[in-house]
């Protein structure tokens, strides 16, 4: 049960406490939703704690937290492909601010692993959406480019 709150929390912290890559800027929204995405992801000892992935929009997914008998509606999210890797570009808003969060992904059959997209490669916010692509483009294939990968299976 401790692993799964564990693993849940994290998924919180990531996406509350900026542990991964943020700008104000957002990855370019031209793709449709990755259906692989979609459902309910579960770490591995605890049901009542899990991630809801729900399609918003044809390109936009909406992310829900589940914590026993709570609901928290975490962000708004959008998924870009970069040469091959998937990024989940999560959009949080507080105080009337929004701030991107990405997230690298990969989903194979009922696993979903995510992993941090680090935020030592940069120390400046971006001048633009076209900066923070070349960032991506960049240093995507980069060892270390991605961190910390945490594994949820979907029931």
């Amino acid at each position: 049960m401790k692993t799964t709150k564990y693993i849940l929390s994290l998924f919180i912290l990531l996406i509350t406490m900026s542990c991964a890559l943020e700008s104000k800027y957002a990855l370019p929204n031209e793709e449709l939703i990755n259906t692989n995405l979609l459902g309910d992801w579960y770490g591995p000892e605890d049901p009542d704690n899990f991630v809801r992935i729900s399609k918003r929009t044809d390109k936009t997914y909406t992310v829900t937290v589940f914590e026993k008998d709570e609901k928290q509606v975490v962000s708004q999210a959008f998924s870009k492909s970069i040469k091959g890797y998937n990024i989940l570009n999560l959009i949080t808003t507080t105080d009337d601010k929004s701030t991107n969060i990405f997230v690298g992904f990969t989903v194979n059959g009922n696993s979903l692993t995510y992993f941090d997209v680090t935020n030592k490669l940069r120390e400046d916010d971006f001048s633009s959406k076209k900066e923070l692509l070349d960032f991506f483009e960049n240093h995507i294939s980069n060892e270390g480019f991605f961190q910390d990968p945490i594994e949820l299976k979907k029931k």
